[in-house]
């Protein structure tokens, strides 16, 4: 979608929105007897653009960008996606046999699966992941325009900033005798990997890493935030378009700037002393 307003003899803004919303299935062959069972992805993207251009004069214009996006993706199990209990949970999932455990009658190498004597369904070892990861993005520019004599003199920024967030777990085990729900638990049964979210999998800009202050003394309370990545970068330049009789000559010079803005090892090869998180 865009549209164009014209605001006096001078000035003009485009404006700009586009959407995208995708759900696909991911075929796996060794789940073939249960369709339900298959990978499931929902993909949903927002952008929304914005240009303005104001003339001062026949030799110097301007033109002012700005943009801002969303992309956000999730992918699990088709049933039960992000509601990762039920993944191992015998009572919700017939292919479990007992909480956290993969079902006793399923028989190999027949593609993992086989038919269940006590009901007469088909089993198979579900999927067992759960991934979701956004990447919301800011973007602006500025750039300004002069024709003086031969010379086309150019100058400007541009400047992006981005929040990046991921999850990543087996949530199979949460169902599993004994399961505790701590973070503990998560990462070393759940195989979790995470930033910008909690590790229940709900969004969370908390950044907390003082569970690794003293990793020999846990007393399974601690709680874990790693939030949201958020790089940057920046960028100016200056550029001079001219004629030197036959000869056009392009001259210019350009500043740009990243910043990971994250953590990072103070030493690579201390990654640890003292009992501490070297960061």
């Amino acid at each position: 979608l865009k549209t164009k307003l014209l605001l006096g003899e001078n000035t003009n803004v485009k404006l700009g929105f586009n959407m995208t919303d995708e759900e696909h299935g991911i075929f796996a062959m060794f789940r073939y007897y249960n369709v339900g069972d298959q990978a499931y992805q929902h993909n949903d993207a927002k952008s929304y653009t914005m240009e303005a251009t104001h003339v001062f004069d026949k030799n110097f214009y301007a033109v002012l960008k700005g943009s801002y996006s969303i992309n956000e993706r999730k992918q699990g199990n088709r049933k039960w996606m992000s509601d990762l209990r039920k993944y191992g949970d015998s009572a919700a999932n017939n292919h479990s046999q007992a909480n956290g455990t993969a079902n006793g009658y399923r028989i190999f190498p027949v593609f993992n699966a086989t038919f269940n004597p006590e009901n007469g369904l088909a089993t198979n070892n579900p999927y067992n992941l759960f991934h979701r990861n956004s990447n919301e993005k800011y973007q602006a520019s500025l750039d300004l325009n002069y024709r003086i004599d031969k010379h086309d003199l150019k100058a400007g920024f541009s400047f992006t900033t981005n929040t990046v967030r991921y999850f990543n777990i087996n949530p199979r085990q949460i169902a599993a005798a004994g399961f505790k729900n701590d973070f503990a638990s998560y990462r070393d049964q759940a195989s979790i990997r995470y930033y910008g979210y909690d590790w229940n999998g709900s969004v969370s800009d908390n950044d907390d890493w003082s569970y690794y202050n003293d990793l020999d003394n846990l007393t399974g309370n601690e709680t874990f935030g790693d939030g949201p990545k958020k790089p940057t970068s920046f960028g100016l330049y200056v550029n001079d378009k001219f004629e030197f009789g036959d000869i056009i000559l392009n001259l210019g010079l350009r500043y740009d700037s990243f910043n990971a803005n994250t953590w990072a090892f103070k030493d690579v090869t201390k990654t640890y002393a003292d009992g501490k998180f070297q960061a």
